[in-house]
């Protein structure tokens, strides 16, 4: 228990023993709340010093406040500022150290105990998520194994470096049970392709240092950007760019996340293009998005522009690598954020100067054509009609020649140029051809079955297809793979293989759609056989599943019609099934996937070729597969075949196959095959 000392000036009747013993207990502080000067302990009295120190140590016990002998001891109750005691005796109180609870000025015990909250909470629900049972609408069943669970201590409960863990970083293709099949059967391509691979392949490169990029090596990759990325989706003005983000970003003059996030960005996607030599001590692009990721909390509370830029660029960053974003999340955000601030209509660049309504025009059909091409590979939904747009095109202009002046330049009878946008509007026209074959001929609610108006639709469509080929623009100096004609060709044949492959309206087709399903998918492997030789390819998932289709398509029809069959010889096939296959492996660029896509060819092509000179033995197996590409394995039966005369060179079991599909517990239908 503490004692209170309280000074009282007319305390001068104490014994010099009593006040010896006052001033030895202020000496060390034992008793009192207040603190008094220290002094060392007088000696005994038997001392030879006794009578040197007497007149000093009368001169000290004068200093030491006193109170009459029945008030000298209180109890203190270390009240702050001044204890009870001290206050009723109206006393100076000086709180004594030993009383004294004093904060830590590190202390970061509410921050720790609220962060092993958020981890318990954590916990907590992944516990409950493995425990649940595997529901089709559970949402852990999407949960990626590995997905950003390095960044779970920094959930919102909890949020201490504000890392972004949520969706936009999940893989776009999630891995999917076996025990699941029959709810997966209807899924394209891309599901099973990239079903189970992690995120990041490459290793961790000597450049992975954690060192700042050099400016030259950085301003080369900036150029890469835009000019192999650019002219695809030029949703960024370059000299914008520049001045209001790389420049102060590079020379640390501004500290805006916005700035950091888009300049990062831009360099993963450009680091992308082209392999970085083992001699040079750079950072490869994974490092690059890394940085970026660790600003997309703020950047997604940007305002609508910034943050539909942003996901722009992650769309760009995912398509050559869909483990790391997911495309389909972060596409449908920009979309609706673009819709929210009703970009899709003409009156949002009423009143804009030149540079704002050319980027607003710019920026949503960007949205436009990733939704498109997005929703068409995965085969979903489209994002928004075209009857509900209208907003105009942008001008074919080059970012040099834009500015906030009203006063635009003529464009008439103007050659398309490498650094202009008449490749991105070229592009849009094929999106909208895209877009109107996936709505007439794929869409999942029209299985109508098989109806003499879809090939008058089908001509329409091929008519405006050979229109748009012809009216590809040409550049004297090509700069974007986007931009080659070897490039344009592919997207031709592509559009040919969507227009007459077997659909869930229009599963039934002719030998004349064989014909043209396997010519396209030949020449498709060959372009991209050309483009790889003038090393003109950037690799993205879409490419490469587009050329893994081909490949499957060639040979599907090749199992399909024994007329073909004879048309081609063995060799020829063969020659074709290893082209393909090269071509797959040089776009993936080491890639598992890319040993993935080889290798299921390569069993197609096993059983495949040998039909050749006689009749192919029914493969329930092989059927399966064939169909599992294409999506159409757990289409439902859709009535009997009509056959027509130009359906006699085709064997009879692919229609039935194509026909009456598969049931959703994945059995074969048991009179499929008589």
């Amino acid at each position: 228990m503490a004692i209170c000392r309280r000074t009282s000036p007319n305390s001068n009747q104490l014994k010099h023993t009593i006040l010896a013993s006052r001033l030895e207990k202020a000496e060390y502080g034992r008793y009192g709340c207040c603190k008094q000067p220290s002094h060392s302990r007088p000696p005994a009295s038997g001392s030879p010093y006794t009578r040197s120190t007497s007149s000093r140590l009368e001169e000290k016990l004068r200093s030491v406040p006193t109170m009459p002998p029945e008030k000298t001891k209180g109890t203190c109750d270390g009240r702050l500022p001044i204890c009870t005691p001290c206050h009723e005796a109206e006393a100076t109180c000086v709180p004594s150290d030993r009383l004294m609870i004093r904060v830590d000025p590190n202390c970061e015990c509410e921050a720790l105990r609220s962060r092993a909250q958020a981890l318990q909470n954590q916990v907590d629900h992944l516990q409950a998520l493995l425990g649940a049972p595997p529901t089709r609408n559970n949402s852990s069943l999407h949960l990626p194994r590995g997905s950003n669970t390095r960044d779970i201590d920094s959930a919102p409960d909890g949020d201490v470096t504000g890392t972004y863990h949520d969706r936009i970083l999940w893989p776009t293709f999630p891995p999917t049970s076996s025990a699941r099949v029959s709810s997966n059967s209807f899924l394209s391509s891309p599901w099973h392709l990239w079903n189970g691979i992690a995120a990041v392949e490459t290793p961790e490169s000597e450049g992975d240092s954690g060192e700042p990029v050099s400016d030259e090596y950085a301003s080369r990759l900036v150029d890469t950007f835009f000019l192999r990325r650019w002219p695809q989706l030029p949703f960024l003005h370059r000299k914008s760019f520049l001045e209001s983000h790389y420049l102060p970003y590079s020379k640390n003059e501004t500290t805006s996340v916005l700035s950091a996030f888009q300049v990062n960005m831009v360099l993963a996607i450009a680091a992308l293009e082209k392999p970085i030599p083992a001699s040079q001590n750079c950072p490869p692009h994974h490092t690059f998005f890394q940085k970026a990721i660790k600003n997309l909390n703020s950047v997604l509370g940007s305002n609508d522009l910034d943050c539909i830029q942003s996901l722009l660029l992650l769309y760009m960053y995912g398509s050559s690598e869909p483990q790391s974003v997911n495309l389909w999340y972060t596409a449908g955000l920009a979309l609706r954020l673009a819709i929210g601030i009703n970009l899709h209509r003409g009156e949002a660049i009423v009143s804009k100067d030149a540079l704002d309504a050319e980027m607003l025009k710019r920026i949503f059909w960007s949205v436009y054509a990733m939704d498109r091409s997005l929703s068409i590979s995965m085969g979903r939904p489209l994002g928004i009609p075209d009857g509900d747009i209208t907003m105009p095109f942008p001008l074919c202009i080059a970012d040099d020649m834009l500015t906030r002046e009203n006063n635009l330049p003529v464009l008439d009878n103007r050659l398309p140029q490498a650094n202009d946008t008449s490749t991105f509007l070229h592009v849009l026209n094929l999106r909208k051809l895209n877009a109107d074959i996936y709505r007439t001929l794929h869409s999942a609610g029209d299985t109508h079955g098989y109806d003499a108006g879809v090939d008058t639709i089908r001509q329409q469509l091929h008519t405006r297809l050979d229109q748009w080929l012809v009216a590809s623009p040409r550049y004297m100096a090509t700069t974007s793979m986007n931009q080659t004609p070897e490039w344009f060709q592919i997207a031709y044949h592509q559009a040919l293989i969507h227009l007459y492959r077997p659909s869930s309206v229009s599963p039934l087709i002719n030998l004349d759609m064989i014909r043209i399903c396997a010519d396209s998918s030949i020449s498709l492997i060959s372009s991209y056989a050309s483009l790889y030789a003038k090393n003109k390819i950037t690799y993205t998932f879409v490419a490469l599943n587009s050329a893994f289709l081909a490949a499957v398509t060639m040979l599907y029809c090749l199992r399909a019609s024994s007329t073909l069959r004879l048309e081609l010889t063995k060799d020829v096939a063969e020659y074709n099934v290893q082209t393909s296959m090269k071509v797959i492996k040089d776009i993936a660029n080491g890639r598992t996937v890319g040993e993935r896509c080889t290798r299921i060819i390569r069993q197609l092509a096993d059983v495949t070729l040998p039909s050749f000179g006689s009749d192919p033995e029914v493969n329930i197996d092989v059927d399966t597969e064939f169909l599992s590409w294409f999506g159409l394995q757990g289409q439902q039966s859709l009535g009997p075949i009509q056959p027509t005369p130009s359906m006699a060179s085709i064997d009879l079991p692919w229609h039935d196959l194509l026909e009456h599909g598969f049931n959703l517990d994945g059995a074969i239908c048991p009179d499929l095959f008589l």
